[in-house]
């Protein structure tokens, strides 16, 4: 039989990796906004949205 099991972790920061990992945050969320902004486009001119590869393209020639 096999068992799962989950293990959990818990930050400590000291408050400059604090704000350093709230910026790496916001530098996250927006390109998945953008990312998600350009599908949704795509979506309505009745496009394909653009696969994981495309995207991270994007982000490389940027």
């Amino acid at each position: 039989m096999k068992r799962q099991f989950g293990l959990k972790y818990r930050l400590d920061p000291t408050p400059s990796q604090e704000a350093r990992l709230r910026v790496r945050a916001g530098h996250a969320r927006f390109v998945w906004n953008h990312a998600l902004a350009e599908c949704l486009a795509a979506w309505e001119r009745g496009e394909r949205v653009p696969r994981y590869g495309t995207m991270a393209g994007w982000i490389i020639a940027a």
